[in-house]
């Protein structure tokens, strides 16, 4: 049988012109990283800092991956036919859905200091995983352990003497968690990138996303707050629009990173934005980081660019 993992897509189409344009994967690796933090704090800003204030993230994640789906509907490529290996598009969806439903209690019970400690336990559930389920992946692992073993010394020594949620049962098991689904999500989304147009592919996780954020929303109960006042408002609409379009266009290169480079890569693509933007956070709103903290963050960059170094030599 003939390895599909390593095929390019078809010229033909507009997906697959989007897909390749960029062939330098640190270049890439720089693009997804910033506009992944650029995207956290424009939405984050939308949400948090304007006249709505909205605390409902199971709602307006539905309506920016509503945004999302009807983007590529109207102004993404045609589809002329649904490839009869859509089902396995299945496993990649719930795990998306459920990383979507599980983040926003992920962000509410774990410090934003500490997001990058659970990330880089994502590392080894990415390293193992790989092993199982991709196994084209594995003679590339180990020019990357020591890098990664410097990634995940310096997020521990960045937390060490702060007051984290591993002295919480509830915060470890959701960060635990989390790092679990984002792991599987990356894996699962190359393994069926595989054999699934990317085209098809970004549209379902979208489309189907979407949908199963509004079974959240009823089950959280957001559907009985004051958000209803806010649906004949225009500029609550065009905030949606806009964090939509941002969210989209974020998954659109996550997606490029992880078929590009591989599924750790991206793992420690989200672990430097997590790291830069704490820093950010310090510099413009002069939240308090320790000496320790800032030793632990330092490492944790170096070692992210370490692998990124090595990843862009790679053939």
């Amino acid at each position: 049988m003939v390895d599909k993992s390593n095929l390019p897509l078809p010229t033909t189409t507009t997906t697959g012109r989007f897909f390749y344009l960029s062939h330098d994967k640190l270049q890439l690796i720089f693009f997804f990283t910033l506009a992944s933090l650029f995207s956290t704090l424009v939405i984050t800003r939308l949400i948090v800092a304007t006249e709505y204030k909205l605390h409902y993230p199971y709602s307006i994640n539905a309506f920016q991956l509503g945004f999302g789906w009807l983007a590529l509907r109207f102004l993404g490529p045609k589809q002329t036919h649904v490839s009869p290996s859509t089902r396995f598009l299945l496993p990649t969806v719930g795990v998306y859905t459920a990383l979507l439903g599980v983040k926003p209690i992920f962000l509410t019970h774990v410090p934003a200091t500490s997001y990058h400690l659970f990330l880089a336990a994502a590392i080894p559930l990415t390293l193992a995983l790989s092993r199982v389920v991709l196994t084209s992946e594995r003679s590339s692992q180990s020019l990357h352990i020591l890098p990664c073993l410097v990634f995940w010394i310096g997020s521990w020594i960045s937390t060490w003497n702060s007051h984290t949620p591993s002295t919480s049962w509830q915060g470890l098991s959701l960060g635990l968690l989390h790092a679990f689904l984002v792991a599987s999500y990356s894996i699962l989304a190359n393994h069926t990138m595989a054999t699934v147009d990317i085209g098809i592919m970004i549209r379902y996780i979208t489309g189907l996303g979407s949908l199963g954020m509004l079974v959240f929303v009823l089950l959280s109960g957001e559907w009985q707050g004051p958000l209803p006042y806010f649906w004949n408002d225009l500029g609550f609409w065009f905030q949606m629009m806009l964090s939509g379009v941002l969210g989209l266009g974020v998954n659109l290169l996550g997606i490029m990173l992880i078929r590009q480079t591989s599924p750790l890569t991206y793992i420690m693509a989200i672990g430097t934005k997590s790291c830069l933007q704490t820093i950010l956070a310090a510099a413009l709103f002069g939240n308090p980081l320790s000496n320790m903290y800032a030793a632990g963050i330092a490492i944790t960059l170096s070692g992210a660019g370490s692998y990124f170094y090595i990843t862009s030599r790679q053939s």
